[in-house]
């Protein structure tokens, strides 16, 4: 059976029995309590924590100073597990000569968007006009939006603006 800080030895008669093993001088809240702690200061390094513990609201200045924050944050990350990922092709390269360490290079390209808001702005676009061609473009900005939080492929992608194109010339055609 193993423990935290050593293994419990059993006897034969012993054996099959379930137990609970406690931490010795720490009780289970303060571990939750800890765990929570940590999570905190996680999200904090990452650069994730974008929602402050306060209801006071953002300025448009503030959300920006966000948004640089955060992909500053992520290049200087992307940069460092770059520079890992090199050393340890390196170190397999020592191991095993017939590995090539290949040119490593990840993505630059982060969507940070603030998606409620971007949303909130299309909808609120969407009720300016109701001619066709301005709502068609609403819906293609739509379709942009959708691709920056979800990757569309690119054939989904193309039948979404082809289905576009087409609902607006039936529109413009009863006009």
């Amino acid at each position: 059976m193993l423990a935290r800080t050593a293994a419990i030895w059993e006897t034969c008669e012993e054996k099959g029995i379930s137990r609970y093993i406690s931490p010795a001088g720490v009780e289970t809240g303060q571990i939750r309590e800890e765990n929570a702690m940590l999570k905190r200061e996680m999200f904090d390094a990452v650069g994730l924590a974008l929602q402050k513990e306060t209801r006071t609201p953002q300025t448009a200045e503030s959300k920006a100073w966000d948004y640089q924050h955060v992909r500053q944050f992520l290049a200087c990350r992307v940069e460092l597990l770059e520079q890992l990922e090199t050393a340890a092709w390196k170190l397999l390269n020592l191991y095993d000569p017939t590995v090539t360490v290949p040119e490593v290079s990840y993505n630059r390209d982060f969507a940070v968007i603030d998606l409620k808001t971007s949303i909130e702005g299309l909808l609120q676009l969407s009720q300016i006009s109701q001619v066709p061609a301005y709502r068609n473009a609403v819906a293609r900005a739509a379709v942009t939006l959708l691709e920056k939080y979800q990757k569309l492929p690119a054939d989904e992608r193309d039948a979404l603006l082809a289905g576009l194109e087409k609902d607006s010339d039936h529109v413009e055609a009863a006009f």
